[in-house]
């Protein structure tokens, strides 16, 4: 009994010195955490001004281009009309509103008189504060019909079956030229332009070509695939992911599907894409 007794005042002194240094601890931690939270106001105060501007920058854009999509006047609407109604080139809205291979075909078949068509918008339409005088106009878009030009040459010869010597020397000249026009123009010298500068010739040269190598229907394949892909990149079951993405791809290339969402924004678009 007496050892008990001499025992509770030590365990309650244990209790007491553990208890005291847990306060301790915690009062340090809590030191930590003010400039911790300090950090985080800072932090939450920069997201939540960013969150605004982008909200407001957003809204501006969106006026912006609901603005110009009622102007049926606009010089943009005049040279899409150009490319929609007199050479069926249109705006892919699956290759994120720009215009695909096929459609750039178009342009290089009928380089010429396109930006002769363009030259003579861009000068009836010219504001009293533009910078370029007419002949700058016809010059500028001159070289831009130079370089479609240019390009479909280098396409044309990098086609070619069994190339011989002179086919491949053509395509030297045609893609160098091409590349220097594109450079002029203040273009970026992208993946598929270094390729066709620095290494289709030497492909060329192998026997076959590169002519019977093209699988241009890849590269659209790709482009729906990735979006499909994306859209479904949640879903854990390969085989449900698979499904969904089948018929969804079924759906999107339905012809009558894909007349209903034609008419439809027809219908509702407020002035010509």
């Amino acid at each position: 009994a007496a050892d008990a007794a001499d025992a509770a005042p030590d365990k309650a002194n244990r209790i007491r010195n553990k208890v005291a240094e847990v306060k301790a601890r915690i009062v340090q931690l809590e030191e930590k955490i003010v400039p911790l939270k300090a950090s985080r106001k800072k932090i939450t105060d920069r997201r939540d001004k960013s969150g605004k501007y982008i909200a407001r920058a957003k809204d501006h854009i969106k006026t912006f281009k609901s603005d110009r999509k009622i102007d049926d006047e606009g010089i943009e609407t005049a040279l899409f009309s150009v490319f929609k109604d007199l050479y069926g080139v249109k705006l892919q809205a699956y290759h994120g509103g720009s215009l695909h291979g096929k459609d750039h075909q178009k342009i290089m078949s009928n380089a010429d008189e396109i930006f002769t068509l363009f030259a003579e918008i861009l000068k009836e339409n010219a504001k009293k504060d533009c910078k370029l005088t007419h002949d700058e106009i016809e010059e500028l878009c001159q070289k831009y019909s130079n370089l479609y030009i240019l390009w479909d040459g280098a396409f044309s010869y990098a086609s070619t079956i069994n190339p011989s010597r002179e086919d491949i020397a053509m395509y030297e000249r045609f893609v160098t030229a091409a590349v220097h026009s594109h450079k002029e123009l203040g273009m970026n010298v992208t993946p598929k332009v270094h390729l066709m500068w620095m290494h289709v010739k030497r492909q060329m040269e192998f026997p076959g070509g590169l002519g019977d190598k093209r699988e241009d229907w890849v590269e659209h394949q790709h482009q729906i695939t990735r979006k499909l892909r994306n859209q479904f990149r949640t879903t854990k079951d390969m085989e449900v992911r698979g499904d969904a993405m089948a018929r969804l791809h079924h759906q999107q290339t339905n012809p009558e599907v894909q007349a209903y969402m034609e008419r439809v924004d027809a219908s509702t678009r407020r002035g010509p894409r």
